[in-house]
């Protein structure tokens, strides 16, 4: 008649097999956190070369790129806008001389009597030309595309 124990140790149930057993399996457990915590490096350090060496320069080359495409706008937006200014400048001065003709030939009317309106056929053929030249030049000023 076998005993327990006996029975045991014909199954392979002993505390040396399981011991054995045990020691492999945490062997076993033992490489793979090796592995992962290799795999885990690996990873880490393609991200420093990926950050480092590729995405960081891909960036700082598109930043590059983008403040030169910047500029180039504005430069031309600063081109457009001194033609623009320059369009407008043109016929500021040209109204305000226009204006000052304007105005002189007003006052010399005013100055000029009643009288002498009358009698003074030279002033006033003068007055009348200079009259129908400056209100040619309004006309002309107030008939330009002034669209920029």
């Amino acid at each position: 008649m076998l005993t327990d124990f006996d029975k045991m140790k014909k199954e392979n149930v002993t505390i040396d097999v399981s011991i054995n057993e045990f020691n492999k399996m945490a062997e076993k457990v033992n490489e793979l956190k090796n592995k992962i915590e290799n795999e885990i490096n690996k990873i880490n350090e393609l991200y420093e070369i990926t950050i480092n060496n590729y995405l960081s320069k891909s960036f700082k080359i598109k930043h590059e790129q983008l403040i030169k495409e910047e500029n180039n706008i504005k430069e031309k937006l600063q081109s457009e806008v001194t033609k623009a200014k320059e369009k407008l400048e043109k016929y500021f001065s040209e109204s305000n001389s226009v204006i000052k003709i304007n105005e002189k030939i007003n006052q010399g009317i005013k100055n000029f009597n009643l009288d002498e309106k009358e009698n003074n056929m030279i002033k006033n053929l003068s007055y009348v030309s200079k009259l129908n030249k400056t209100k040619k030049q309004m006309n002309e000023l107030l008939n330009i595309s002034m669209k920029i």
